[in-house]
């Protein structure tokens, strides 16, 4: 991509900065980063959508939405069997 030898590249950042390659990407890449962040948020401030993927990824809110049911499941059931269990047939005795 650069059309430079990693040998080369290396002595460069040693001779320019007195780094090796990976210090100095990193220490540049954190400036990057909190550049980007900076713009984001400034940003996130005008526009809704920006500030909705803020939040979510900064802030750790999410979209999901909790439901509490509060319905009593067992007495639910019962009385759902009790209104489908069938009659008990009438014996000869009772008829």
């Amino acid at each position: 991509m650069l059309q430079i030898s990693v040998t080369a590249l290396e002595a460069a950042c040693k001779r320019e900065h007195s780094l090796n390659f990976r210090e100095l990407y990193q220490r540049f890449a954190s400036k990057g980063k909190s550049s980007v962040r900076r713009a984001m948020y400034t940003k996130a401030l005008t526009t809704p959508s920006i500030m909705i993927w803020w939040s979510k990824n900064h802030l750790g809110m999410t979209d999901k939405i909790e439901t509490k049911n509060e319905t009593d499941l067992k007495a639910t059931v019962t009385e759902w069997v009790a209104e489908f269990t069938p009659l008990k047939p009438k014996s000869d005795s009772e008829t």
